[in-house]
């Protein structure tokens, strides 16, 4: 991706310049880029705001924001509700808005995903009646054996590998995921035996290793 230029399907006047921020800089002044209306720091699809750096911050900070929202009005109704019935409407919102897309989320620094974190830690204390201030993350282990953000990434990561390898995801997914006995020249290793699958080499160190093709082989 570093060094590419995404283009919104809006009459293709909008560039968006992945890379790093020297890199965007650099391609504002390119002849190209001001015949256009100027280029764009982020795109939405589906629902995903992506940025020029690919930190995912606006979409992260966005996502935040609409859960705070809902389970303030969730709070308002909570002592009309039991628990079962929280714990429904809590799972739809956090399945529908903080695991929606996030496999692109993998690898994204920690420090970024701490907002969706809080979420989920608010979500908990609605369920079990805390405040933002009580301890809070052994209840969401033991009691409603909840996964923190990473590790629901992870296991996005996993699930998507899963389906690959049992031909249940769409193809453009499954070609990424060959085993290494499909490559001639490595069909003498050991790690054939286990069934590794093939991580192609990267060029760069920040956005390489967390594309699907390589990620995706590696989890």
């Amino acid at each position: 991706m570093y060094g590419q230029a995404l283009v919104t399907p809006q009459l293709l006047t909008t560039i968006m310049n992945l890379g790093s921020s020297q890199f965007c800089k650099g391609a504002r002044r390119c002849t190209c880029t001001r015949l256009l209306e100027g280029t764009s720091c982020s795109v939405t699809c589906l629902g995903v705001t992506i940025d020029s750096e690919l930190t995912f911050a606006q979409h992260i900070k966005r996502v935040a924001v609409k859960c705070f929202h809902q389970l303030r009005q969730l709070w308002t109704v909570r002592r009309a509700l039991s628990v079962d019935n929280t714990k429904k409407l809590v799972h739809v919102l956090v399945s529908s808005r903080v695991d929606y897309c996030n496999s692109v989320l993998y690898h994204v620094a920690t420090i970024r995903l701490r907002p969706l974190q809080s979420v989920i830690n608010a979500a908990a204390g609605l369920i079990v009646k805390k405040r933002k201030f009580d301890h809070i993350r052994m209840t969401i282990r033991d009691e409603l054996h909840w996964l923190p953000v990473e590790q629901r990434l992870l296991h996005k990561q996993c699930l998507l590998m899963y389906k690959c390898q049992c031909h249940l995801a769409p193809s453009y997914l499954s070609l990424m995921c060959m085993p290494l006995s499909t490559d001639i020249t490595r069909r003498h290793l050991c790690s054939v035996a286990r069934g590794d699958l093939i991580a192609p080499r990267t060029k760069t160190v920040r956005y390489g290793p967390r594309s699907f093709a390589v990620s995706g082989p590696s989890s």
